[in-house]
């Protein structure tokens, strides 16, 4: 599980952990200027909330787009249809709360471990197979919206299967044990 301090880089944003427990995932966000949208998803069961402390943020939420501004807040319940990201001309940071947190933090080490173009896993943007494993993994916590959910299932019941098979894998590694010493 992550831990208070603990930073993470995903692609272009990087995330700070303030908060990590069985209640929430509290992090702080920076997108930096021209930050992509990442696809549009929703969380079935986690309730996200953003507050903007600098900067601005774009959202689209249900097909309704929203922008942001330092002070300003807005909570995402389960379900909702969104997609963020920093249009802007400067960094924006961002308080950002995942309620529960469920495997969230687990999600967001593992993007950072492969969009780290220095690490072992770099993988971005995540090949079909490495997707279709992140997405079997992750359901409870995140669904894209495209493609359809019956695609979506074909994917995760036949392709993360064989990603698994081919070593993709859908877990943060926690360290790497040392090799004996030489007598």
């Amino acid at each position: 599980m992550a831990r208070a301090g603990q930073v993470l880089k995903i692609g272009t944003m990087t995330l700070t952990v303030r908060r990590c427990d069985d209640e929430v995932l509290e992090v702080v966000a920076r997108y930096p200027p021209g930050d992509p949208a990442p696809p549009e998803h929703f969380h079935p069961t986690q309730t996200e909330r953003f507050e903007v402390l600098e900067g601005t943020l774009e959202i689209e939420m249900e097909g309704q787009h929203f922008t942001l501004e330092a002070t300003q807040c807005l909570e995402i319940p389960p379900g909702c249809r969104h997609r963020i990201w920093n249009a802007g001309e400067e960094d924006a940071k961002v308080l950002w709360e995942t309620a529960p947190p469920q495997k969230t933090a687990d999600f967001y080490e593992v993007l950072a471990e492969l969009t780290d173009p220095t690490g072992p896993l770099h993988s971005a943007p995540p090949n079909l197979p490495q997707t279709a494993v992140l997405m079997a993994e992750y359901d409870r916590e995140m669904r894209l919206t495209h493609p359809l959910r019956p695609v979506q299932k074909l994917m995760t019941s036949v392709v993360a299967p064989l990603g698994w098979l081919m070593g993709y894998r859908s877990r943060p590694q926690r360290g790497t044990p040392e090799a004996p010493a030489d007598p």
